[in-house]
Formats: C-alpha cells, sequence, structure tokens
C-alpha cells in the first residue's frame, strides 16, 4: 500500500519523478498537496483570462488551417497552423515542418501546448508540443504527434489495459497546475490520477 511518506521514484518511475522535483515535488504527500493554480471550463475562456506571454498553455481543439509559409528574410518555409477550442483562435508556427504538415491538416482534432506569445492581438505558440487525436477519423487510428505528448497518450492507454482514453482530454473542468518546460500541467495531473 503505498503511503503519503513514499518517495515518487518507488511509484511513478525515476523519469516522472526527476521532472516531479524540479518543482520541489518528491513524496506521494506533497504530489497531493500539489494544488492547482486554477480550474478552467474548457473553452470557456474570457477576454480577461487571456494568457500571459511566457505562460505554458495546452488546449485541445480542431485545426481550421494549415498552410506552409515561404519566409521572407531566410530561405526555407514554416508551418502556420490555426486552431479553435470553440470559443478562441491559436495561430501555432513551426519550422522545418516537412514530416508534420501532412499529420496537421484542417479537420484535425489536436491538443497542442508551448509557451505562449502574442502578436497582432494573436495567441501564438511557437513549435509546441502537439497530438493528432483519433476522432473517428479513419485516418487517425492511433495518436500521432511530438514526442512528449504522444508519450503520455502511450502511457496513458497502456495504463488503461490498451484502449486509450480521450476522456481525460475531454473533461469540462480541467486543473491548471503552476508548470514548467520540464513539468508539464499534464504530467502533474496524470501523477495525481495514476
Amino acid at each position: 500500500m503505498t503511503q503519503m511518506s513514499d518517495h515518487l521514484a518507488d511509484v511513478l518511475g525515476p523519469k516522472l519523478a526527476a521532472a516531479l522535483e524540479s518543482i520541489s515535488v518528491s513524496s506521494v504527500g506533497e504530489l497531493l498537496r500539489y494544488a492547482p493554480r486554477r480550474y478552467v471550463r474548457q473553452g470557456q475562456l474570457t477576454d480577461d483570462e487571456l494568457p500571459a506571454d511566457d505562460e505554458w498553455i495546452t488546449i485541445v481543439g480542431r485545426i481550421a488551417t494549415s498552410r506552409m509559409i515561404q519566409m521572407r528574410k531566410r530561405h526555407g518555409q514554416f508551418l502556420k497552423v490555426s486552431v479553435t477550442d470553440g470559443s478562441r483562435s491559436y495561430e501555432a508556427n513551426f519550422f522545418n515542418a516537412r514530416f508534420i504538415q501532412h499529420r496537421l491538416k484542417p479537420g484535425a482534432r489536436v491538443m497542442m501546448a508551448g509557451k505562449v506569445k502574442t502578436f497582432q492581438g494573436k495567441i501564438q505558440l511557437s513549435h509546441p508540443e502537439w497530438a493528432v487525436l483519433p476522432d473517428g477519423d479513419p485516418d487517425v487510428d492511433h495518436v500521432v504527434g511530438s514526442a512528449m505528448l504522444s508519450e503520455m497518450y502511450a502511457t496513458e492507454t497502456e495504463i488503461a489495459g490498451g484502449e486509450g482514453d480521450l476522456s481525460w482530454f475531454d473533461r469540462s473542468i480541467v486543473p491548471i497546475y503552476p508548470a514548467t518546460k520540464e513539468i508539464q500541467t499534464w504530467d502533474i495531473w496524470g501523477a495525481c490520477a495514476g
């Protein structure tokens, strides 16, 4: 039986425990006392709740547009993706995106997480972590994406006994934990749930 004083490496594994130690959480008790900064209702942000620059956010939504754009001052292209969560649009930019341009297509359901920048009143994420989520699309029968989010989904699937539980991403109220690049909100949420 797990005790409040148990070290997280023994319960969650060394990799996740090391990431949690970066926010000074090293025992089961400390993890359970690590309170969310706030709770949000998905798709219900108001204008005064816009994320601040450099804040890490996670969004789940649909790709509205996806196009390769020629860079003006340098050789090459970048992929510009517009994602909507039903109430707000976000822009995500990916450099060296030849591989992922075929994955991030209009209509795809995605989860993205990254550092916010605001440009001309638009919320932007530059090269965020991303995952295309299965959503009845015959071309998407499993999660594909950046390593971080694909690994998180694979772990969730393994815990659920082989069936990926996408309801994890569809909850109406979501805890937002103080997070860093080393440990994301969903990592902390998953550790608490696991």
